[in-house]
């Protein structure tokens, strides 16, 4: 069985900022070598430092 150990960020850029309470929202594109896995996701970082990584589900939003 092989397991992954590296993964790659591409794209990896700010896309705005909620200004109701002060969370950056960043986007990029997570990719796994060798593999066919590449998925888009948000990473959000609010005012006090927590984050929250989430994946951009496109087909649930047509």
């Amino acid at each position: 069985m092989s397991f992954i150990n590296k993964a790659t960020i591409k794209d990896f850029r700010f896309e705005s900022l909620n200004e109701e309470n002060n969370d950056l929202i960043f986007v990029g594109i997570l990719s796994i070598p060798n593999t066919d896995f590449e998925n888009d996701f948000h990473l959000t970082i609010s005012e006090n430092g927590k984050s929250k990584f989430e994946w951009i589900d496109y087909e649930s939003e047509d």
